[in-house]
């Protein structure tokens, strides 16, 4: 397998490991994608892979896409001088492709996964095992927050509940990045803020 800049891979018996290496917040660009393209089709094509696990280095699995037009410290690669349209166009053709590959894939997501990060969690199943305890009552904490972004949203309004659902995963999403000790409550601190100013919620119906 080629050598990248961005992407290692190691083997353990039939499983191959390939990890992000641009930490702490591994954010993805369109040389990023292309060599995770490129390992994922070598693994595809090499017969002793049985599954692949996608994981990265540092504090965020993938925190967003990069549109500065640099890659990393490498300001010469051919992205340099890419304008933002030019950075989502290949990042979105080069995505495309990853979802054609064959092999199965588990994400190791640990931190942030926001934007291509969450793209690339869907792309795969998500290890849930290292970072949560499995019980019988394994996503009730999720149910919590399913409840905030109903009253948020409005009760009865479906169009709230997604708008507000989509809204509230950037915010929880920036603020894992940027302030990580206040993720867990920042979906409460709304909830309390949306329902002293309008308590019928943000699309809901006062009566």
């Amino acid at each position: 397998m080629s050598e990248t800049s961005y992407i290692s891979t190691t083997h353990s018996g039939h499983v191959a490991t390939v990890v992000f290496n641009r930490p702490p917040h591994n954010f993805a660009n369109p040389q990023v994608m292309r060599e995770l393209l490129q390992t994922l089709e070598a693994l595809d094509a090499d017969d002793n892979c049985r599954c692949v696990v996608l994981t990265s280095e540092g504090k965020n699995f993938c925190a967003g896409v990069d549109f500065s037009g640099a890659v990393g410290e490498d300001s010469s690669s051919d992205t340099a001088n890419e304008d933002t349209g030019d950075i989502a166009a290949g990042l979105y053709a080069t995505a495309m492709r990853l979802f054609t590959t064959r092999k199965p894939i588990v994400a190791a997501v640990q931190g942030a996964a926001v934007g291509a990060g969450a793209g690339l969690a869907a792309m795969a199943g998500v290890l849930a095992a290292p970072v949560i305890q499995i019980t019988p009552l394994m996503g009730s904490n999720l149910i919590i927050v399913v409840f905030a972004v109903v009253v948020i949203g409005g009760m009865g309004s479906i169009l709230g509940s997604i708008l507000t659902g989509v809204m509230l995963g950037l915010m929880e999403g920036l603020t894992k990045v940027f302030y990580p000790e206040a993720s867990s409550i920042v979906v409460f601190v709304i909830m309390v803020i949306v329902l002293m100013v309008r308590p019928a919620g943000l699309f809901g119906k006062e009566k």
